[in-house]
């Protein structure tokens, strides 16, 4: 979150939702919806006139506070696991960090230069320099934007300031992991950072382990002046700097405590999550505002919400409103028949009972309405996805605006569907489970259970199906299917026989068959879901089913030798994941993993010229 006093509004990142949604903070109605991938961390320019937004993508993508329009977008070379922190600096340069890939571990961090665009005094965690910036760990900044403070994540607890006009170093407790004096700092993990308006009061987090997390405040002269066990996780300064806002517990029941930094007295503030909330920005009237898991909200379920909070009130808060406002958050069959009668689905917010929905200015039949996962009821803040079904009108063939109505609000999603030319239905007795389309002859592959049939798209005739060269096996269950660089060989991952065929298209009834357990020297009951030709000659594929554990990994088998092995990152460590299509003329292999919560959850590049190494974006959960 950001705050944004000039303009009386609020930036909140939704990772998931793949954008930033501008609250007013006069009464938190949605002012305007930016749209950015995986958005993970933000901040507002000195001057109050720019948004800076981090990715898990390593883009950091700026926008004007006014207008919302996008000014510029720049990448932050080497963060394979995404920004974690951008901070601007007084002088309008940022301080950013980022997790690193498995080729290093840990972390990055690096002084960025506005003018030049370019990175200086980088450390890495696994392999570290004598630089002054820690590797990983928190990042906060002073109000006035003159300090940046950093914390190390590591066991030694090392903690640094840094002058935000000249980006050295003003004082060092410890040093990163790795590194020269290490351990030497505050004895455990930094678990969060926070520095107030004028630099002249820091808090300090550190979890010591087999205790528990330590408050530590220090002075402008970088003194110990306080220290508490009462809570320091989630923790900001007020916006005039007096106060520190942070979560105690008391009696079981969660508060916010408002911890006065002249004469360390404290006061208590209730509200109604039983979690903890991350604070993250506040004003000068008494408002905090932060972010954090829903657990045990009269509502229901465990849900990631936002809060504002009046601290100088003695009651509890309402629930804040869902941020439903009317939007249209996804089309995910956005193509279909002229003819219409195709049934699609819309991710959307704030539609209530019901809805209508127009494409191309003909209504839609079929509305309906269903909810996403756990989110019913809905949960306060977090925006309430809801899918809406419907068939398709007829339409002119094109691109089509989509027009979506409910509770008297109405939304538009510019060209969101598009009619095709024509639509021809093809009745096979067994339905399809895989398409391949070759554009060098024009034809349409459809994997069958045993046999691929082939569609000519000119005559819309239906040829002889493809058939392994050995014949139909009886145990095939064909999963995905795929064209070599060139479009000459079509590969099957055959999952029911555990074995990769390959059909020569330029010589009918030349190709072979590989038992992908065989091949790699495990198991010969791998069952292959798909396979890819690389740009090396080598087949890329991934296994949906094994008897030995191994469904999600990853597989290189050089067809040459009919030999191959486990698909390792640098470390030498299996990768898990699957994989979804190659670019660049199988120069690269996009894979994906799916994960519960952050760095077990990734879309990443292999690198078919470099086969130890590979290059992933995570995509994070939550807030």
């Amino acid at each position: 979150m950001a705050l944004d006093s000039a303009h009386q509004q609020l930036f909140t990142a939704w990772p998931t939702l793949d954008r930033v949604d501008v609250l007013s903070t006069s009464d938190y109605h949605l002012i305007h919806s930016i749209a950015v991938p995986s958005p993970s961390t933000l901040d507002i320019s000195p001057d109050g006139t720019t948004l800076a937004v981090g990715t898990s993508a390593s883009h950091i993508f700026f926008f004007n506070t006014a207008t919302f329009a996008k000014t510029n977008d720049i990448v932050f070379p080497g963060a394979d696991l995404g920004i974690t922190a951008f901070l601007y600096t007084a002088n309008g340069n940022a301080m950013i960090r980022a997790a690193e890939g498995l080729s290093t571990g840990g972390g990055i961090t690096a002084y960025w230069n506005s003018a030049s665009n370019s990175f200086s005094n980088v450390s890495n965690a696994e392999n570290p320099t004598k630089s002054i910036y820690s590797p990983t760990g928190p990042l906060a900044r002073s109000g006035d934007y003159s300090k940046i403070i950093l914390g190390d994540a590591s066991s030694g607890g090392a903690v640094q300031v840094i002058d935000g006009n000249s980006g050295q170093i003003l004082w060092s407790m410890g040093a990163p992991y790795g590194t020269s004096g290490a351990g030497s700092g505050y004895g455990g993990y930094i678990d969060a950072l926070a520095a107030n308006k004028d630099g002249s009061r820091y808090a300090v987090c550190v979890e010591v382990p087999g205790f528990g997390p330590y408050l530590l405040v220090l002075d402008s002269s970088f003194d110990e002046v306080y220290q508490d066990e009462d809570g320091c996780i989630g923790m900001t300064f007020s916006g005039d700097g007096q106060s520190l806002y942070r979560n105690v517990s008391v009696d079981s029941t969660s508060d916010v405590q408002v911890l006065d930094m002249t004469a360390f007295t404290a006061r208590n503030v209730p509200t109604y999550s039983t979690s903890y909330m991350f604070w993250e920005a506040s004003d000068t009237s008494g408002m905090v505002y932060g972010v954090g898991p829903q657990i045990g909200a009269p509502q229901g379920g465990s849900e990631v919400l936002w809060i504002a909070l009046d601290t100088t009130s003695s009651t509890a808060p309402p629930i804040p409103p869902a941020n439903d406002s009317l939007q249209v958050v996804r089309i995910i069959d956005n193509i279909g028949s002229p003819q219409g009668g195709d049934s699609i689905r819309m991710i959307c917010t704030g539609v209530g009972s019901s809805a209508t929905v127009t494409i191309g200015g003909a209504q839609a039949k079929n509305v309906s309405i269903t909810t996403i996962g756990d989110s019913t009821p809905p949960s306060a803040g977090l925006p309430n996805e809801l899918m809406v079904t419907l068939t398709t009108p007829a339409g002119t063939p094109g691109p089509a605006d989509v027009v979506l109505s409910s509770n008297g609000s109405m939304t538009t999603v510019s060209k969101g569907f598009q009619y095709a030319n024509s639509s021809t239905i093809f009745p096979f007795t067994t339905s399809p489970n895989f398409l391949v389309f070759d554009s060098l002859r024009n034809r349409l592959y459809a994997a069958h259970q045993n046999q691929v049939e082939v569609i000519d798209v000119a005559s819309k005739a239906v040829l002889a199906p493809l058939v392994p060269v050995a014949g139909k096996l009886t145990n095939s269950k064909f999963a995905g299917i795929s064209l070599s660089p060139d479009q000459n060989r079509l590969y099957i991952a055959d999952g029911g026989a555990s074995m990769i065929h390959m059909l020569d298209l330029t010589n009918p009834g030349k190709g072979y068959s590989i038992n992908v357990g065989t091949a790699i020297g495990q198991s010969p009951t791998l069952a292959p879901g798909r396979v890819f030709e690389l740009s090396t000659g080598k087949l890329f594929g991934d296994v949906i089913g094994s008897d030995l554990d191994q469904t999600g990994t990853l597989f290189q088998i050089d067809p040459n030798s009919a030999m191959g092995g486990w698909a390792r990152d640098a470390l030498g460590n299996p990768i898990s994941g699957y994989v979804w299509n190659t670019t660049n003329n199988g120069e690269y292999a996009l894979i994906s993993k799916d994960g519960s919560f952050p760095g077990y959850s990734f879309v990443g590049l292999w690198d078919a010229n470099s086969s130890t190494t590979y290059r992933q974006a995570e995509k994070r959960s939550g807030l």
